[in-house]
C-alpha cells in the first residue's frame, strides 16, 4: 500500500520556525512548520509556584462533617502554570501524560485555525517544576499524544489535525531527558485508508501498545488504524464513522464510535474483534452541534474489563467488555444524577484509589469506584482551583506514587499541578 511520509530536521535555535524539504510524491513544497525550544529558564516563567491548600467542595452533608478535617488534611496546588502563546495565539490544554518525573502536555487552538504544541516538564521537584521543551506546530493542531515507555522513552507520538493533510500521525525522536530532538517523522492517515478519496479531518487519538501503535480518525471516512511502532508500517486497519478514542486495558484494544448511537469496538487479543452498543454521547453548551466535544475510554486497575467512558453530558459511565458481539450494553456503573450542572464530562484517570473526572465548565469531581463491581459512583468532592471565568477541564493525569494530579484546564485555566491528601473515612450521618 502507498503511504505518504516524511522525515524533517528542524533547527533548534530559539523562536526561529524553520521549513524541511522532504520529498513528497504528490505534493510539492508542503511542508510542516516546526518550532522547537529547549530553554527551560525561558519557558518556565509561565509556572507560578503556589503550595497553598484549594478548597474542597462537598457534597450533600458531608460538607458539615469534613470541615473541620479539611484544614487539618488539605490538598494542595503546587503549582499554576499560564497556557502558552505560539505565534502570538493562545492555546488550551489538550491532553497530560505522566512518564516518570517527566509530564508531557499536549495544546491546541481553539476553532478553524491550525496551531499546536507539546511541552515536557521536569517535576522531579515538585516545589520547583521546569518546563525543558517544547515543540510548535505551526500548522497543526494537537489532538493526542503518547510516548513510548518500554525499554526507556525514546519516541513521542502525535495525533494531529494538520492544516494541508488532516489526519495526521507524527512521530518525534526524544533526547535522553526526555526534551525533543530535531527528528520528526509523518505518516498522513488519509494513504491508509482503503478506496476513500475523502480525508479524515483529524487524528483524534493515539496509544502505544506492545510494539504497535492504534490511532483513531475521522468522522465520515476513518476508523481504527495499527502501525508497526518501529517502522511506522500500516498493518491493519477497521474502518468505520465517528471513530474518536483509542484505549487498551493491557490485553483488549477498545476503540470509540462516539455520537449519536455510540459504539466500543473490541480487539481481543485473541479471538474476533465485536461491536458493543453504548447509546448517545452528546455535549451541551457546545453550539450547534452537540456531536462536537472531548470524549475518551478509561481502564482503571482494578476493573480491567470495564471501559469507562466520559459521556458528555450524560457524565460518566462504565461498561463490561466481556459481552457478546453486538450487545445493547447496561452500564455498571455510572456517575450520579445532577454532578453536571452546564458541564460535560470529558476525561478520566485513575491512581488505584480514585477515580477523577473532568467535568469541563464543572471543574475536577474526585470519586470512588463501589467494590461491588456495579452501581453509583460515590463522588467524594470537586475543586475548586480559582474563579477563573470561562476555564473548562478537558484532561486529567495522575501518579499512582506520590499522590499528584495533573488537572488541564483549558485556554484560560492552564495546568494546575495538585498533590492529594487522603481523608480518613467520613464518620456516620444521622
Amino acid at each position: 500500500m502507498n503511504m505518504f511520509r516524511s522525515i524533517c530536521l528542524v533547527s533548534l535555535f530559539l523562536t526561529m520556525a524553520v521549513g524541511c524539504s522532504p520529498s513528497y510524491e504528490d505534493i510539492e513544497n508542503e511542508t510542516p512548520t516546526i518550532r522547537i525550544i529547549n530553554n527551560a529558564e525561558e519557558l518556565s516563567k509561565r509556572i507560578s509556584v503556589v503550595n497553598k491548600p484549594v478548597k474542597l467542595i462537598y457534597p450533600d452533608t458531608s460538607a458539615k462533617v469534613r470541615s473541620a478535617q479539611e484544614q487539618n488534611e488539605p490538598w494542595v496546588l503546587l503549582a499554576d502554570v499560564e497556557t502558552p502563546t505560539v505565534s502570538g495565539q493562545k492555546l488550551s490544554a489538550t491532553q497530560v501524560q505522566i512518564v516518570g518525573t517527566n509530564v508531557y502536555v499536549s495544546y491546541h487552538k481553539r476553532g478553524s485555525d491550525h496551531l499546536g504544541a507539546v511541552e515536557v516538564f521536569d517535576v522531579s521537584d515538585l516545589l520547583n517544576p521546569q518546563i525543558i521543551s517544547r515543540i510548535e506546530f505551526l500548522d497543526a493542531d494537537v489532538i493526542s499524544i503518547t510516548v513510548d515507555e518500554a525499554g526507556g522513552v525514546e519516541k513521542l507520538w502525535v495525533s494531529l489535525s494538520d492544516r494541508t493533510h488532516g489526519a495526521v500521525l507524527r512521530q518525534i525522536d526524544l533526547l535522553g531527558n526526555g526534551a525533543f530532538s530535531n527528528a520528526v517523522e509523518d505518516v498522513v492517515i488519509s494513504e491508509s485508508l482503503s478506496g476513500s478519496t475523502e480525508t479524515p479531518a483529524s487524528a483524534n487519538s493515539v496509544i502505544h501498545s506492545d510494539r504497535f501503535l492504534y490511532v483513531t480518525a475521522g468522522k465520515r471516512n476513518g476508523g481504527t488504524f495499527r502501525f508497526d511502532a518501529s517502522t511506522l508500517e500500516l498493518i491493519d486497519a477497521q474502518e468505520y464513522e465517528n471513530a474518536k478514542y483509542v484505549a487498551t486495558n493491557g490485553v483488549d484494544i477498545v476503540s470509540l464510535a462516539a455520537g449519536n448511537n455510540s459504539e466500543l469496538r473490541v480487539f481481543p487479543a485473541s479471538g474476533n474483534a465485536k461491536t458493543l452498543n453504548i447509546g448517545s454521547i452528546t455535549h451541551q453548551g457546545v453550539g450547534a452541534d452537540s456531536l462536537m466535544g472531548k470524549t475518551m475510554i478509561h481502564f482503571a486497575e482494578a476493573f480491567p474489563n470495564i471501559a469507562f467512558v466520559a459521556m458528555g453530558q450524560f457524565g460518566v459511565k462504565g461498561y463490561d467488555i466481556t459481552a457478546d458481539n453486538n450487545s445493547i450494553l447496561t452500564e455498571q456503573f455510572v456517575s450520579p444524577p445532577g454532578m453536571l450542572s452546564f458541564g460535560n464530562s470529558n476525561g478520566l484517570a485513575s491512581d488505584g484509589e480514585f477515580l477523577y473526572l473532568a467535568n469541563g465548565a464543572d471543574g475536577l469531581s474526585v470519586a470512588h469506584i463501589p467494590e461491588n463491581s456495579s452501581g453509583e459512583l460515590d463522588i467524594l468532592y470537586t475543586f475548586d482551583l480559582a474563579d477563573e471565568t470561562g476555564a473548562s477541564v478537558n484532561h486529567v493525569s495522575a501518579t499512582v506514587a506520590g499522590n499528584f494530579v495533573f488537572v488541564a484546564k483549558g485556554l484560560e485555566g492552564g495546568l494546575k499541578i495538585l498533590q492529594k491528601t487522603v481523608l480518613p473515612p467520613l464518620p456516620p450521618v444521622f
